[in-house]
C-alpha cells in the first residue's frame, strides 16, 4: 500500500496520552439451519456489526446441522445453551440474566455494556507467514491490569468464514414473517461468521498464560493451520482472544478481549518491517471500497503504543468518529464502515491516517465508490 503524505497532515496529526484499550466484544450466536427463528438472530447480529464494526466481533456457532463442529457443540453444552437462537456476549453473566446465554432481545444492550468497558489485556499477531498452503503466526497477549485472582486463563483462536451459501444441506429454515416475508427455506441467504475451527479446542490452549499473569509481560503462542479446499480463503477471519477458564457453573468463562485478522491481508511479515517513527506498515482492504462495505485497516506496531485512526476528506476535514486504543507490539486490525458515521461518507477520495503517541504515522489513500 503506497503511503501518501500531504500538507493536510499538519491539521490532523494527533496523539493520545491516555493508555486506554478499546474493548472488542465477541458475540457467540448459537444457531442452526433447522432453527426457524435463528434468521431473526442473524438480523440482530448484522445490525450490531453495521453499527459498531470497530468493536463488535460476531461468531456463529452452529448446532445440530451440517455446519456444526465438535468444539462448537462442546461450547454449547458447557455454557448450557438450551434455546436457539441464543447468544453469549463475551460469555459474561449479566445481572439481568439467569445464565450466560441470553435471548436475542438482550444482545444489543449487553454488547453496549461490554463495549463501554476498558479492556485489561491487549492481543496481537506477529510472525505472520504463508508457507505453501500453511498459514502461521504468533499470538501475543499482555495484561495492563490484573485479572481476577484464582481463575485460570486461556488463549484461543477461532477460524470463521463469511458468505457460506445457504443451499443444499446448508439451507436455512425460517419461521419469521419479518425475514423474506416468511419464506422457508430462505433464498439468497448466506451464513456469516461461521465457526469453522477452534485451533485451541473448545476452551483454549493450556499452559500459555500462567495462573498469576504479570502485568506488562507478553505471553505468546505459535499457531499453524491449513484451509480446506471447500472454504473460501477470501472470507476467512482469524480471531484470537483471552478468556477465563474457570467453572461454567460459576459463570467463570468471561472473554476479556480479542483481535482479528483477515486471511485476505495475511502475508509474510515481521515487526521489523515497520518503522514506528515513520511507517506503521498499513494496509487497507478493500480499496476501492463500496460505500456499504466493511473496510479493514491493518497495521503493525514495533512497540506498544496508543493508536489513533482518522478518516480525512480532501478538504482536510476529519469525517470519522474518534478512535484511539492502546495496543501491544504486533499486527492489529481496525474494521470500520463508512455508513456507521452520522455524516455518512459519500463516494470520493479519502485518506486513512494512523498515528501513535510514539511519533509513528501513515496516511493511505482510500477510494469510496
Amino acid at each position: 500500500m503506497k503511503k501518501i503524505f500531504l500538507p493536510i497532515m499538519a491539521l490532523v496529526l494527533s496523539t493520545s496520552a491516555a493508555h486506554a484499550q478499546v474493548k472488542k466484544v465477541i458475540l457467540e450466536d448459537f444457531t442452526g439451519t433447522w432453527c426457524g427463528w435463528c434468521p431473526e438472530g442473524t438480523v440482530v447480529v448484522e445490525g450490531l456489526l453495521a453499527s459498531y464494526p470497530t468493536t463488535f466481533i460476531p461468531v456463529a456457532s452452529h448446532n445440530g446441522d451440517a455446519l456444526e463442529i465438535p468444539d462448537g457443540a462442546a461450547i454449547d453444552a458447557g455454557l448450557n445453551v438450551t434455546s436457539y437462537p441464543g447468544g453469549a456476549v463475551d460469555r459474561n453473566k449479566f445481572p439481568s440474566q439467569a445464565k450466560i446465554p441470553m435471548s436475542r432481545s438482550a444482545w444489543a444492550s449487553s454488547y453496549a455494556t461490554r463495549a463501554a468497558m476498558t479492556a485489561i489485556v491487549s492481543v496481537s499477531f506477529t510472525n505472520i507467514k504463508i508457507t505453501g498452503t500453511t498459514y502461521s503466526a504468533t499470538i501475543n497477549v499482555k495484561f495492563t491490569s490484573l485479572p481476577t485472582a484464582g481463575v485460570p486463563l486461556k488463549m484461543n483462536v477461532y477460524l470463521t468464514e463469511d458468505s457460506v451459501a445457504a443451499t443444499g444441506t446448508y439451507a436455512q429454515s425460517n419461521y419469521s414473517s419479518a425475514v423474506q416475508a416468511g419464506k422457508s427455506p430462505l433464498v439468497g441467504w448466506y451464513h456469516n461468521a461461521t465457526l469453522r475451527q477452534a485451533l485451541g479446542g473448545a476452551w483454549g490452549y493450556t499452559g500459555v498464560i500462567p495462573a498469576t499473569p504479570v502485568v506488562g509481560t507478553t505471553y505468546s503462542k505459535d499457531i499453524s493451520f491449513t484451509i480446506p479446499a471447500t472454504w473460501n480463503t477470501k472470507h476467512v477471519n482469524v480471531i484470537a482472544f483471552v478468556a477465563y477458564d474457570g467453572s461454567a457453573a460459576s459463570f467463570q468463562k468471561e472473554i476479556l478481549n480479542a483481535e482479528q485478522y483477515s486471511l485476505k491481508q495475511w502475508k509474510t511479515t515481521s515487526i521489523q518491517e515497520s518503522n514506528l517513527v515513520e511507517d506503521l506498515g498499513t494496509s487497507i482492504y478493500p480499496n476501492p471500497a463500496k460505500n456499504n462495505s466493511f473496510i479493514k485497516t491493518s497495521f503493525t506496531l514495533k512497540e506498544d503504543a496508543t493508536v489513533t485512526l482518522q478518516v480525512i476528506n480532501t478538504m482536510g476535514q476529519v469525517v470519522s468518529k474518534p478512535y484511539s486504543s492502546f495496543e501491544i507490539a504486533g499486527s492489529h486490525t481496525i474494521q470500520w464502515n463508512a455508513q456507521e458515521y452520522s455524516n455518512a461518507i459519500a463516494p470520493g477520495t479519502y485518506f486513512v491516517k494512523l498515528s501513535t503517541d510514539k511519533g509513528g504515522y501513515s496516511v493511505s489513500k482510500l477510494i469510496i465508490e
